[in-house]
Protein backbone atom coordinates (compact mmCIF):
# COMPACT_ATOMS: atom_id res chain seq x y z
CA UNK A 1 0.00 0.00 0.00
CA UNK A 2 2.99 2.72 0.96
CA UNK A 3 4.88 1.57 -1.83
CA UNK A 4 1.72 2.27 -4.55
CA UNK A 5 1.15 5.68 -2.71
CA UNK A 6 4.47 6.29 -3.01
CA UNK A 7 4.82 6.39 -6.62
CA UNK A 8 1.65 7.84 -7.31
CA UNK A 9 2.20 10.74 -5.23
CA UNK A 10 5.82 11.31 -6.74
CA UNK A 11 4.21 10.35 -10.35
CA UNK A 12 1.50 12.71 -10.21
CA UNK A 13 3.19 16.41 -9.37
CA UNK A 14 6.42 14.75 -12.00
CA UNK A 15 4.31 14.27 -14.81
CA UNK A 16 1.96 18.40 -13.55
CA UNK A 17 4.81 19.85 -13.86
CA UNK A 18 7.29 17.70 -16.83
CA UNK A 19 9.67 17.27 -14.02
CA UNK A 20 11.73 14.39 -15.99
CA UNK A 21 14.00 17.07 -17.81
CA UNK A 22 14.83 18.29 -14.68
CA UNK A 23 15.40 15.06 -12.69
CA UNK A 24 17.09 13.03 -15.65
CA UNK A 25 18.40 15.42 -18.04
CA UNK A 26 19.65 18.08 -15.36
CA UNK A 27 18.06 21.38 -17.73
CA UNK A 28 15.87 23.65 -15.88
CA UNK A 29 15.22 24.02 -12.06
CA UNK A 30 11.87 22.46 -9.64
CA UNK A 31 9.43 24.70 -9.38
CA UNK A 32 8.90 26.51 -6.29
CA UNK A 33 5.35 26.20 -6.27
CA UNK A 34 5.48 22.62 -6.57
CA UNK A 35 3.61 20.73 -3.66
CA UNK A 36 5.08 17.08 -2.57
CA UNK A 37 3.63 16.92 0.61
CA UNK A 38 1.75 13.71 0.35
CA UNK A 39 5.16 12.25 -1.35
CA UNK A 40 6.80 13.68 1.64
CA UNK A 41 5.08 12.01 4.03
CA UNK A 42 4.66 8.61 2.66
CA UNK A 43 8.67 8.29 2.40
CA UNK A 44 9.00 8.39 5.95
CA UNK A 45 6.17 6.13 7.23
CA UNK A 46 6.89 3.82 4.37
CA UNK A 47 10.39 3.39 5.96
CA UNK A 48 9.29 3.06 9.48
CA UNK A 49 6.58 0.25 8.37
CA UNK A 50 9.73 -1.59 6.24
CA UNK A 51 12.13 -0.88 9.84
CA UNK A 52 8.75 -1.94 12.32
CA UNK A 53 9.12 -5.35 9.95
CA UNK A 54 12.68 -5.83 10.28
CA UNK A 55 12.67 -5.63 13.84
CA UNK A 56 9.24 -8.10 14.59
CA UNK A 57 11.44 -10.45 12.29
CA UNK A 58 14.57 -9.99 14.78
CA UNK A 59 12.26 -10.19 17.86
CA UNK A 60 10.48 -13.36 17.01
CA UNK A 61 13.83 -14.98 15.66
CA UNK A 62 16.32 -13.82 18.80
CA UNK A 63 14.04 -13.33 21.79
CA UNK A 64 10.92 -15.45 21.29
CA UNK A 65 13.03 -17.88 19.71
CA UNK A 66 10.57 -19.66 17.31
CA UNK A 67 13.27 -19.95 14.06
CA UNK A 68 11.04 -17.51 12.29
CA UNK A 69 13.97 -16.56 9.77
CA UNK A 70 14.73 -19.97 8.99
CA UNK A 71 10.94 -20.58 7.91
CA UNK A 72 11.11 -17.32 5.93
Amino acid sequence: MFAILLLVSGMAPSNRYELAPIVFGGQGSIPADMDVALHGLAFPLFSLHILLHILAALYYQFIRRDNLLARM
